[in-house]
């Protein structure tokens, strides 16, 4: 484990032209990262991109044991970090944060995470999840048609596409075919 000089917040390791340790310490939010100085600049004009090249490890803010300090989600940073160090967004299959990570991804200037966590969350089959599927004939199908009902297509739970059979509920009559 490297040693930090809390005088100057960094580890007791080398630094590069940006007078920045190869590893950097964090605390976000309360939670600790160690990772790499290349790890959290990939993405340029980004928040960290700009924090650990633009300025000097004095100008930044640090906490009072040692590592920078940033005062975000630490919960969610895992999520960011993650994604920095090889640009591909991975999540947990359920994952109720999605739009919270969204304005963590906004915060720290990630566009391409950013606009990767607006876009519907796809399946290994390519089907949305957490969705319904509609069939095509109860695609064009007027809202007041398709209520009430459950009808022949394809819904998504997990990485599971299942076929659901027409299901009438209490009180509402089946529709009889043309």
């Amino acid at each position: 484990m490297a040693l930090v000089d809390t005088d100057s917040g960094m580890s007791n390791n080398c630094t590069d032209s940006s007078g920045f340790p190869e590893i950097i310490e964090l605390n976000v939010g309360g939670q600790v990262y160690v990772t790499r100085h290349t790890t959290l600049v990939p993405v340029p004009d980004s928040l960290l991109w700009n924090m650990f090249t633009k300025k000097s490890p004095k100008e930044l803010t640090r906490d009072n044991k040692g590592p920078f300090f940033l005062d975000r989600d630490g919960f969610l940073f895992r999520y960011v970090l993650d994604y920095l160090r090889d640009l591909i967004l991975v999540l947990p299959d359920y994952f109720p944060e999605r739009s919270r990570l969204q304005r963590e991804a906004d915060f720290f200037q990630l566009r391409e995470l950013s606009k990767r966590l607006l876009q519907p969350k796809m399946s290994k089959d390519d089907s949305m999840s957490e969705e319904i599927c509609q069939s095509d004939a109860e695609e064009g199908a007027p809202p007041e048609q398709r209520h009430g009902r459950i009808t022949h297509g394809h819904f998504t739970h997990g990485h599971r596409c299942e076929r659901q059979s027409a299901l009438t509920l209490p009180g509402l009559q089946e529709e009889s075919s043309p």
